[in-house]
């Protein structure tokens, strides 16, 4: 696990698509203590219900440049004040695909390394391509449906094995 810590780019990929497709499409609904809560500097009385809708969140223009563009590389780290970088300004704390705060997902930190590993091993040893011609498998996100998961449909892929 400590081996895939490293890799930038493959850590930028997952965040970048767990930023596009969290877990869970919609938001995970909380109630405010008795006394009342301070949220982003707004009293909030108590016994509220409240959420944030994590996928709008994370497909404003407001919080990412590009937002509807898959781009791994707005989560690299850029030398400060890089005038160059397009991302420079984005708000990465509004992507929390594991919820916030002190109810977040317990096992976030275990599905991040599984997901390290598991996707290094597998661009490790396959390629990849379409299983179909391409134009032909449409635009397999716009076809996911949300109801409190999602429902994806088939997204046919072709693996050969890597030659090292």
């Amino acid at each position: 696990m400590a081996s895939t810590n490293g890799l930038l780019y493959l850590n930028a990929v997952i965040n970048e698509t767990l930023r596009l497709l969290p877990p869970v499409p919609g938001n995970l609904r909380r109630y405010t203590p008795p006394e009342g809560s301070l949220i982003s500097g707004t009293y909030v009385p108590g016994h509220t219900l409240v959420a944030v809708d994590g996928y709008a969140a994370s497909h404003s223009a407001t919080n990412f440049h590009r937002p509807e563009d898959f781009c791994p590389e707005r989560w690299l780290p850029f030398p400060e004040n890089d005038q160059e970088n397009e991302f420079g300004n984005d708000k990465f704390k509004a992507a929390q695909p594991f919820s916030m705060g002190p109810r977040n997902c317990i096992g976030k930190n275990l599905a991040a390394y599984e997901l390290r590993v598991f996707l290094a091993r597998l661009i490790w040893t396959f390629n990849f391509e379409f299983a179909v011609a391409e134009g032909e498998h449409g635009d397999w996100f716009k076809e996911c449906k949300a109801y409190g998961f999602w429902q994806k449909g088939e997204l046919m892929v072709r693996l050969t094995e890597a030659i090292h």
